[in-house]
């Protein structure tokens, strides 16, 4: 349930921060690496939401450092205290127009949870976003709730330090007056935030303020005409008597006229840290140091804190990884080696995964002792999900590809499963996926596949295909042809039944078999490579050798793209007839 927003009071707490318009910080920038690890997206922002504009203090992966307030998925974002998880942006009324949808950064899908002050102003949001749809984990959510959370303690920390300082500040200005008023001082020394003591060169406590009584749970009778070093702990208790002479001695000092952090004594044994500031002050002929001091015990336990915090996501965040790793390299594993001849038929492949572990798969194996099957799948999302059903697909799919063409060649004449034919084991292959395949409605999981039944002898092939990107043909003098029509992907449709064009093809011919990493590969300035330009690609490089072919394929990807940092799979095949 959104709750009804103050706006005033909370951009007036935004202000209070101080925080917009300022530079870089490492601790924000940590914090937005660890959360694009976690949810793995390209993207992760400390978005502050200011009156007329979004303001990132960080934003790792983006280049941008605000968008107005308008387009913000972050202004949906802190009308509630729960986190907003977007998982299409472009199946939501509320983002579908959004230009941040329909044009760059082309945002698909968002998660991203308040940042939610001590006292109830949702200041803005800690968001990740990827340029794919996709779903958040239970898991992953509340990852991002907790570093969501550091992220106020550290707006926290920061506005605390800064009114310390602040008081200090009005602390030494009201010692400086101290010289013009006996009375101003007495005044300003038993109202002042901080604990004031006074004491003389030879350390002997001359007054102490209440405030610095109800830090060291003492009355001001008690310690009145006691040497300082009674409210230190050792070794400085001991040596405190030697600072002073010393300074005396030599006008050389340690502490006095800087501020530092010193350790403290209470009345009742325990030890604290305090922040300290010695100013040296003459009144006539005699030398008196005045102490100014704060408790700063709870900044150092949230300090504390926000440490261990850190620790413990970098420590899950490294056994994730290491995780990870291994799951990539099992599924790497299970990708067909880059370079094959199967029954005449010369094929290379490409494979570079957007993350770890990838949500494409596919392979090429020969069936029925003479034709060729070449098949490409795409998981929807990114991760382990994604990557999951890929490897579960690359278990299934082979067989099915063989029981189907079985069972068709005994229903010839001859019993003999070469003697089904190429369009009959498409559709059948399909029908049995989307059968067994059906959309989970949970977590809205599905894939595509795109694949050719080759018969080399009779120089023919048939293409199924279910939401895939068309299958490309470049001849031999470099024209290039497509195949296919896109259609619905593997489970929306339970009765949906697929065509599977059939095609001649001819000695030289080469097939080019690929996932929509590629036609959707964006260059720098956020335009689509698409089909088209995929086949002015495909036509320049036809005279090349088929190796050299899908290397060069490769560099001309990473060109348009500007980096080989993908945001999405890429996966083809290539192969000559």
């Amino acid at each position: 349930m959104n709750d009804p927003i103050d706006e005033e009071a909370r951009l007036a707490a935004l202000r209070r921060y101080e925080i917009l318009d300022t530079p870089e910080e490492a601790a924000f920038d940590c914090i937005t690496r660890i959360a694009a690890q976690i949810v793995d997206t390209p993207i992760a922002l400390v978005s502050l939401v200011d009156d007329h504009r979004q303001w990132f203090k960080s934003h790792y992966g983006l280049e941008a450092r605000e968008t107005p307030r308008a387009v913000a998925f972050c202004a949906h974002a802190i009308r509630a205290d729960v986190p907003l998880v977007v998982d299409d942006a472009t199946r939501d009324p509320r983002f579908s127009e959004n230009p941040l949808v329909t044009g760059a950064p082309h945002v698909r899908f968002y998660a991203g949870a308040p940042l939610k002050t001590s006292d109830g102003h949702r200041l803005g949001t800690l968001c990740t976003i990827d340029r794919s749809a996709r779903s958040l984990t239970r898991a992953q959510e509340a990852a991002l709730r907790d570093l969501a959370q550091i992220v106020v303690d550290e707006l926290e920390l920061r506005l605390t330090s800064r009114r310390l300082a602040n008081e200090l500040d009005i602390s030494e200005r009201s010692r400086q007056a101290s010289h013009d008023s006996d009375m101003r001082t007495r005044t300003i020394l038993n109202t002042v935030f901080e604990g004031i003591i006074v004491i003389d060169e030879r350390g002997i406590i001359e007054s102490i303020n209440p405030a610095a009584e109800r830090i060291f749970q003492i009355e001001s009778a008690e310690i009145t005409g006691c040497n300082i070093n009674l409210l230190m702990p050792q070794p400085d208790r001991g040596r405190h008597g030697d600072y002073i002479n010393a300074y005396l001695r030599t006008g050389q000092t340690k502490i006095i006229g800087k501020g530092r952090e010193v350790m403290a004594l209470r009345r009742d044994g325990r030890v604290f840290p305090v922040d300290l500031a010695i100013t040296e002050m003459v009144l006539g002929q005699r030398r008196l140091f005045v102490g100014a001091l704060h408790d700063v015990s709870e900044r150092k336990a949230l300090e504390l804190q926000l440490q261990q915090k850190i620790l413990e996501i970098s420590q899950s965040y490294e056994t994730i990884r290491q995780d990870l790793e291994s799951a990539a390299q099992l599924q790497k594993g299970r990708l067909p080696h880059p370079s094959m001849n199967i029954n005449g038929v010369e094929i290379s492949s490409l494979y570079i995964p957007s993350t770890l572990l990838s949500g494409d798969m596919f392979s090429y194996f020969a069936i029925s002792g003479r034709r060729v099957v070449l098949y490409s799948v795409d998981v929807s999302g990114h991760g382990v999900p994604a990557a999951l059903l890929a490897v579960t697909l690359s278990h299934t799919l082979v067989p099915a590809f063989f029981d189907v063409s079985r069972r068709l060649g005994a229903a010839t004449a001859g019993g003999d499963d070469g003697g089904a034919s190429l369009a009959d084991i498409c559709v059948n292959t399909l029908a049995r996926l989307n059968e067994r395949f059906t959309l989970d409605e949970q977590d809205c999981q599905y894939f595509t596949i795109g694949f050719c039944v080759i018969d080399p002898a009779e120089r023919k092939l048939a293409f199924g295909q279910a939401g895939h990107p068309n299958l490309l043909i470049v001849r031999k003098d470099g024209r290039v042809s497509s195949v296919g029509e896109g259609g619905v992907p593997i489970g929306f449709l339970t009765d949906d039944t697929y065509p599977a064009p059939t095609v001649d093809i001819a000695e030289g011919d080469r097939l080019v078999l690929l996932t929509d990493g590629v036609t959707e590969c964006a260059n720098e300035a956020g335009r689509l490579l698409e089909e088209s330009g995929v086949g002015d690609i495909l036509s320049s490089l036809a005279p090349l050798p088929i190796a050299a072919f899908t290397d060069a394929l490769k560099d001309r990807l990473i060109a348009w793209k500007g980096d080989d940092q993908f945001s999405d799979d890429v996966s083809l095949i290539v192969a000559e007839i």
